[in-house]
């Protein structure tokens, strides 16, 4: 078992590299051109029309849920995903890992794109200027649509498949969106509907830069899995 994890992590290569190379670049752009233009539609239909009633009803729901035990878990997920930790902290720790293990190109991937995915989630946050629900428990100055955290989330989440392509890596990354997303609505700062929009646009951002270093990451994976080979 520990052999199998030390060459996945130094090859990239697991149950699912053969999916994830089979779907290729251009079926990669269009899933992440049909998310974008999902969020981006959604982000306007809400400014159009309003707060959905969908919105106001399951944040009547959720806060009739609150204790002093989520709470806390809640806010250990408003540290995992601020910009601090998921755009800085956590991107240098894998890029590091990535390093050493010769995987230039991949540390380059985790590095980067969370970065640039947040300064066009703060963009969209400008262009959306939708105000967050009142009584949250945080105080943010920031607008709503969409939902920065739940967005690096789904970053994290596509960049750890694509790195690391195996089963456990999907079902941890989808679960790890899916909690994101609640703890924000718990918390009171964000309407359902901007975690919606927050995912679709943190998945965009992930295969978008997976598509452009695709190659690069393809021949990385492939010398690296001659080099350790018995």
């Amino acid at each position: 078992m520990r052999a199998a994890a030390a060459r996945l992590l130094a090859t990239g290569r697991g149950p699912f590299s053969r999916v994830a190379g089979a779907t290729g670049r251009r079926g990669a752009a269009i899933g992440a051109g049909a998310a974008s233009a999902g969020a981006l539609l959604l982000g306007l239909i809400i400014v159009r029309r309003g707060t959905p009633d969908l919105d106001l009803r399951w944040m009547a729901a959720i806060a009739r849920t609150r204790s002093p035990i989520l709470d806390g878990a809640a806010l250990v997920f408003d540290v995992l995903g601020s910009n601090r930790f998921a755009v800085f902290v956590v991107p240098v720790a894998f890029a590091v890992v990535l390093l050493l293990r010769r995987r230039p190109w991949a540390a380059l991937l985790f590095l980067f794109t969370p970065a640039v995915g947040a300064a066009v989630t703060q963009a969209l946050k400008l262009l959306y200027a939708r105000e967050r629900p009142d009584g949250g428990l945080l105080d943010l100055g920031s607008f709503a649509y969409p939902s920065g955290h739940v967005a690096n989330a789904a970053t994290f989440a596509v960049l750890l498949v694509v790195l690391f392509p195996r089963g456990s890596a999907v079902i941890a990354g989808s679960a790890y969106v899916v909690w994101m997303a609640l703890s924000r609505t718990y918390l009171g700062v964000h309407w359902a509907t901007d975690t919606v929009g927050g995912a679709l646009w943190g998945v965009a951002m992930g295969v978008v830069a997976w598509a452009v270093l695709a190659p690069c990451l393809t021949r990385e994976r492939e010398r690296r899995a001659a080099n350790v080979e018995p």
